[in-house]
């Protein structure tokens, strides 16, 4: 029998909420404001996009700022810390051994993505759709 799986990368594949609320915080600190990590990676679960217009009305800031300063931080945050959940490697090789496949659905850059899985050697196990 076959098996396919469909995964988002964040948050799913990949624990990068961290880093994100990490990017955003630094972000922040460069605009002048202030916000706790944990409640930064609660807006980021909802969708990057949510997260900067939310901290743009909350601190009066401009969104554009905002998300610029994101990316400039969160692209300097490699790879090797935002690591695979646990098991999901052992799962998506246990599915592709059983002549299944795992496919990625997802927003991130194709990039970012590619760095990801190869800096944590998935890259054999997912196919990006």
């Amino acid at each position: 029998m076959n098996h396919f799986l469909i995964w988002d990368a964040d948050g799913a594949i990949f624990d990068t909420y961290p880093a994100f609320g990490r990017a955003f915080g630094a972000a922040l600190v460069e605009l002048g404001a202030t916000a706790r990590t944990d409640w930064l990676v609660g807006l980021c679960k909802q969708s990057v996009s949510h997260c900067a217009t939310t901290l743009a009305a909350q601190f009066g800031l401009d969104a554009n700022d905002v998300l610029r300063g994101y990316v400039k931080h969160y692209t300097a945050i490699p790879p090797q810390e935002q690591p695979p959940f646990p098991g999901v490697a052992e799962l998506c090789a246990r599915v592709r051994a059983t002549g299944g496949e795992n496919f990625i659905v997802t927003h991130r850059g194709r990039q970012s993505l590619t760095q990801l899985l190869a800096v944590h050697q998935m890259t054999g196990y997912l196919r990006i759709v």
